[in-house]
């Protein structure tokens, strides 16, 4: 657009705007231009029509769709004029009186001064597409110039990252550069201008009155932002097409406007150049969803799969949490992604399944509810002051935490933090009723040392610290996004067997350790009741019982909390073993191990489930071969699992006569263990959009959520390929290609 070109003009720009020739507006309806008589200009202006008929294109009228006026092209880069320029190629105005068109562009194209600029125009312009005309200051003016502009994007591009993965917010209150309140974004970028002189001219060029082109704006930065999610999820995208099996994982949030979220989530094994396999699991996008219902969520993540040119029927596992809408065995989204494809089997959650367990103990009797209540109360009693808090810390190095049913861990966290500092907890409670300072604060403190200066609840402390440390462990393995089926299965099954233990010989070293604590707190290590009962004593009895009683008692409670662990365990996590019992038999252990009818007959079960997949005699031959021939390879074989497998193939470029097996492991590594990569992707939600930035549309949403969580994938983008790509994108009014 000429009323926009910067003056003077260089001799880079002018060869630039050579280059791309002059703008007619010839898809525009020249609205623009209408004056207050209703004349506007016209396509016919456009053409000069001869005496014979013919017509000669005016390829040097240039139109502003700024101004809405006509600029003469040739007269404004190469017209050197004594007096005025005429209008036609005022710099400034340009010419819209559509009455006097007609005879000044007569007068003007037969004009000396207009035949001159035409032809340094037109020499130039041959010059310039033959390439090797130009001069040689030319031809580096205009490399300096793209040079230049180039680098002030790539300082915005980085701008835009840093912020984004940091999960800062780009705009503040003002667009002013020199504003306190401009934003992270444009103080990143003085931030670099003191570091860089280009950077630097060209921020002290923008504040001088003006128009300049600064690329700092907020229509720009969204411009980038874009760019670069599209990247990052386009090059997700074409690893998921190349690894061909994927599974999924959705989960639904609420975020600060009160819009539902549901998240995306793809894993995948990945396949290097050099041949490097690996688990990915990957987020795509945040999608607001309206939808309640299974089938309507089903509905929501077919489409979305659809959208991202991902088939369905590639789909080889899903993972929900229990949701009864998500996980419902007759009409759960679950099952309705099943009726379109068989394949895709479900595993619920083991990390939500896990805390499920726990859930469900804690609650089983009404001593462990009020155990956990006691806990709970405490971290309120001190957090709700200030002072108490203060107090409290005086005396502790590990702070009370607060535990909730929907994170487990948390539970795991309070109880040992109180487990750890209990005797500091009753000196902050003993000055709390001292110092007398309200009676709330007085009677709190003396309440919770009557409740918790017990054997009762000491014996409580310890049997739980000890319980929940052993869950707590298997549950930070289970969310590793690496995890494979066959580990989580072992680790159930680890589980079990050491609560198992715990259930049958662990009960008096947990007593004795709770009468060690209680004499080191100088508590009597006697079960007591609130209200004794009183028991008729006959006359030839010989003491009264009922200490061993209650000491039963809790024994009993204690055991109904383990064995509901252990029944959970086993149902919660069947489908698990039954998928993990499906591809055990493919481990490096039993594939040396186990006899030729045996791997035969794993063999072909695994075939009749995914006959789609493999080829059921070439499959078992590979599997008999592999048993022979593979461990020679590694001598650590045995103890290979199958991620390891998949690289040893891959490591051999086996491929072409172990292709079944290679599928097969790819397969069973795809299938997920947790939605924990879901819960992540909220928790980073939570950071992008939160109560400030509550207004934030979806799309940048879900653009900036890619960047901050695909971190890796963003740091290793190409920068260069990004500013070619902004470049195609629209006309720009500099060249940066």
């Amino acid at each position: 657009d000429p009323a926009t070109w910067q003056r003077p003009y260089s001799h880079s720009l002018i060869a630039i705007l050579v280059e791309r020739g002059p703008e007619q507006g010839t898809d525009t309806d020249y609205l623009k231009s209408m004056d207050n008589e209703g004349r506007r200009f016209s396509t016919k202006w456009l053409y000069k029509t001869m005496p014979n008929g013919e017509t000669v294109k005016r390829d040097w009228l240039t139109y502003s769709r700024h101004k809405g006026s006509v600029f003469y092209f040739s007269c404004l880069l190469f017209g050197k004029y004594n007096l005025r320029p005429p209008k036609l190629s005022d710099p400034d105005r340009g010419f819209s009186n559509w009455k006097k068109l007609n005879p000044k562009i007569n007068e003007h194209e037969n004009s000396q001064e207009h035949r001159n600029s035409y032809i340094h125009w037109k020499e130039l312009e041959r010059r310039l597409n033959s390439g090797h005309v130009i001069t040689s200051e030319l031809e580096k003016n205009i490399q300096s110039e793209k040079n230049k502009w180039r680098k002030i994007l790539k300082a915005v591009i980085n701008a835009i990252l840093y912020c984004a993965e940091n999960n800062l917010a780009l705009r503040g209150s003002s667009n002013d550069i020199d504003d306190s309140n401009c934003g992270v974004f444009l103080k990143t970028i003085k931030l670099i201008a003191k570091h860089d002189p280009e950077i630097r001219c060209h921020v002290e060029a923008i504040k001088i009155p003006g128009r300049h082109i600064s690329y700092f704006s907020n229509i720009i930065q969204n411009e980038v932002i874009s760019l670069l999610a599209h990247e990052v999820k386009k090059i997700i995208i074409s690893e998921i097409h190349k690894a061909k099996y994927f599974s999924i994982s959705f989960d639904c949030t609420p975020d600060t406007a009160h819009k539902e979220q549901m998240t995306q989530i793809i894993r995948y094994v990945k396949v290097t150049q050099n041949e490097k396999c690996s688990i990915e699991e990957r987020f795509i996008d945040f999608i607001e969803t309206k939808q309640k219902t299974d089938e309507g969520l089903a509905q929501d993540i077919l489409n979305k799969l659809q959208a991202d040119n991902l088939d369905i029927q590639n789909c080889r596992a899903q993972c929900y949490d229990n949701g009864a809408n998500m996980a419902g065995k007759y009409k759960g989204v679950q099952a309705r992604i099943i009726e379109v494809n068989k394949l895709a089997y479900f595993i619920p959650c083991s990390s939500h399944s896990l805390n499920l367990v726990g859930v469900h103990a804690a609650s089983v009797s009404p001593e462990m509810m009020t155990f956990f209540g006691i806990v709970q109360s405490l971290f309120v009693f001190f957090s709700s002051s200030p002072d108490r808090w203060d107090i409290l810390m005086s005396h502790v190095t590990v702070s009370l935490k607060k535990h909730c049913d929907s994170r487990w861990s948390s539970k795991k966290q309070a109880i040992s933090a109180v487990y750890k500092e209990l005797p500091n907890i009753f000196k902050a409670l003993e000055d709390l009723t001292q110092i007398r300072k309200n009676e709330e604060t007085y009677s709190g403190a003396k309440n919770f040392l009557k409740q918790i200066k017990n054997f009762h609840f000491i014996c409580s402390l310890v049997v739980w610290n000890n319980i929940l440390e052993e869950i707590d462990n298997v549950d930070v393995l289970l969310q590793k996004k690496t995890i494979t089926v066959s580990i989580a299965s072992k680790l159930i099954e680890s589980l079990k067997n050491i609560i198992n233990t715990i259930r049958n010989e662990k009960f008096p070293n947990f007593l004795q350790e709770s009468i060690d604590l209680a004499k080191s707190l100088d508590i009597d290590p006697v079960f007591k009741e609130s209200r004794k009962r009183k028991t008729k004593k006959q006359f030839d009895y010989e003491a009264s019982d009922e200490s061993a009683n209650l000491n039963e008692k809790f024994r009993v409670a204690y055991l109904e909390a383990i064995d509901t662990i252990i029944e959970q365990l086993n149902w919660r996590f069947e489908k698990l073993r039954k998928v993990s019992e499906d591809f055990e038999f493919l481990s490096g252990s039993n594939i040396v191990s186990m006899d030729e009818n045996i791997l035969s007959k794993f063999c072909m079960d695994l075939v009749d489930k995914y006959a789609a997949d493999l080829n059921g005699p070439e499959f078992l031959s590979e599997v008999l071969s592999a048993k022979k021939l593979f461990p020679p390879l590694n001598e650590n074989f045995k103890e290979m699992d199958h991620l390891e497998i998949l690289q040893l193939i891959h490591d051999f470029d086996l491929i072409p006569n172990y292709k079944n097996m290679e599928t097969a492991y790819r397969i069973y590594l795809t299938i997920p263990v947790t939605s924990a990569s879901a819960e992540r992707s909220f928790s980073k939600l939570k950071l992008v959009k939160n109560y400030l930035r509550s207004a934030m549309g979806q799309e940048r949403l879900s653009n900036l959520s890619i960047l901050a969580i695909e971190y890796e994938i963003t740091q290793l983008l190409n920068l260069e390929k990004i500013i070619d790509n902004f470049a195609s994108l629209k006309a720009r009014k500099v060249k940066l290609t």
